[in-house]
């Protein structure tokens, strides 16, 4: 015979006799099997599955025999790499407040880490850059133009994000108005008693602050010596 195709083929002989003889084929081919493995790994891990050993990204193939037939047969994969996860959170919060998101539980100044496995199981960090924030006023100003506590600077207001607006009222024992400013962006907004030449005495302050969690007000007095 000679035969490449599925069917049924005869064949006419002579035996030794001289009678004729025939001979049946019932021919079966098998398909040759292909199939595709999509596969992702950790960065650093090996794909050892059906005799690879592959460690970068890319499409591999093996040339394997089937154990039904002993057909050859090919394998392909598509192996993709999943780059560990990092991120940095900078986060600010105001003094009381704690960060529960990403794992973390943390409410003083600092930096943590947090990790955790991805859907793949691969190892993830987020990294936290956490600042509190916390007003502080001073209760006496001594306005002499040395520059030690010559202005009525809040501390911790300058440079944090987490209040969007604020404002400050300067009052005079009587009532009167002696100075008013919003969202400080230098200390120079800060209330300088020489700058306004507010004599000696006993003042009131008014300060407000707006976030988007969270409005403050504060109320007090301060004493400013010359």
């Amino acid at each position: 015979f000679n035969a490449n195709s599925a069917g049924i083929y005869v064949d006419s002989l002579l035996t030794i006799n001289g009678c004729d003889s025939l001979i049946y084929l019932n021919l079966t081919i098998n398909p040759v099997f292909i199939d595709t493995f999509f596969a992702t790994i950790c960065n650093g891990d090996v794909y050892t599955e059906h005799n690879f050993n592959a460690n970068e990204p890319g499409i591999y193939s093996q040339h394997l025999q089937t154990l039904e037939t002993g057909c050859d047969s090919t394998v392909f994969l598509i192996l993709s790499i999943d780059t560990p996860f990092v991120d940095t959170l900078n986060v600010e919060l105001y003094r009381g407040d704690t960060f529960t998101m990403y794992g973390f539980n943390a409410f003083e100044d600092g930096t943590y880490t947090s990790s955790f496995q991805d859907r793949n199981g691969c190892d993830s960090t987020y990294v936290l850059n956490l600042k509190i924030i916390e007003f502080m006023f001073p209760n006496v100003v001594t306005a002499n133009g040395d520059g030690i506590n010559d202005m009525f600077e809040i501390h911790d207001l300058l440079g944090q994000t987490y209040f969007s607006k604020v404002e400050l009222y300067i009052y005079s024992r009587y009532g009167k108005g002696v100075y008013h400013c919003k969202n400080f962006n230098s200390r120079d907004d800060f209330w300088s008693p020489e700058k306004t030449n507010s004599a000696s005495g006993t003042y009131f302050y008014k300060f407000k602050a707006e976030g988007i969690r969270r409005t403050l007000e504060f109320n007090g007095t301060i004493e400013v010596l010359r």
